[in-house]
């Protein structure tokens, strides 16, 4: 029963962003962005393929072959965009945070909600340029053209302007409301569970 209780608080992390009250904002940003740049890291590549095979609907296979085709640095193109995502997106979360919600009344449930909801929108704003900039130089790269950051975001907005680096973003605002409902509710499934097993 042990091992389950460990088990499910280990999930139940992976539900809520990475914040101790206990140490200062600098430290979460620090520990969040080494946290979220190591997982990253491992993860790009598959990422990559992903992205490649939802843009082209194709099978992934097919993907993984675009992916791999290249070697060297290419094959982490995008990746330098995304990391710097994940220090804005760790930097706005947590200072928008602390002046939005850690200083409220802990009573006030409904309010407390809404700003935690307004922190995840202002985030989202931030760090949502630079995603779309980490999946174009994805594509171009699985296209044979590989293309550097700063000649990504020239290419954006010469072709479609500011709001170029916002295509899409209302499907995203959706599944941020979706996904934060349904952590929450695995969330509060599984505090019952170990209430109950700790019985």
């Amino acid at each position: 029963m042990t091992y389950l209780i460990y088990f499910i608080r280990l999930v139940k992390l992976g539900l809520k962003p990475l914040f101790k009250p206990s140490t200062s904002t600098f430290q979460n940003i620090a520990l969040g962005t080494l946290v979220g740049g190591v997982t990253t890291s491992v993860l790009f590549p598959a990422e990559a393929i992903v992205t490649i095979m939802r843009a082209r609907l194709i099978t992934y296979r097919e993907s993984f072959d675009l992916y791999t085709r290249q070697s060297g640095l290419t094959m982490f193109s995008g990746f330098l965009p995304s990391i710097c995502g994940i220090f804005v997106y760790r930097t706005t979360y947590f200072f928008v945070y602390d002046a939005l919600v850690s200083h409220q009344d802990n009573d006030n449930v409904f309010k407390k909600f809404l700003s935690s909801k307004l922190v995840s929108i202002i985030s989202l704003l931030a760090v949502y340029p630079f995603d779309t900039i980490s999946k174009i130089m994805i594509l171009q790269r699985a296209s044979g053209n590989p293309i550097g950051m700063i000649e990504c975001i020239k290419m954006i907005y010469q072709t479609r302007g500011f709001q170029g680096f916002y295509s899409g973003i209302g499907i995203s605002f959706a599944e941020r409301i979706i996904m934060g409902y349904v952590a929450e509710a695995i969330s509060n499934v599984l505090d019952e569970v170990v209430s109950k097993i700790n019985k």
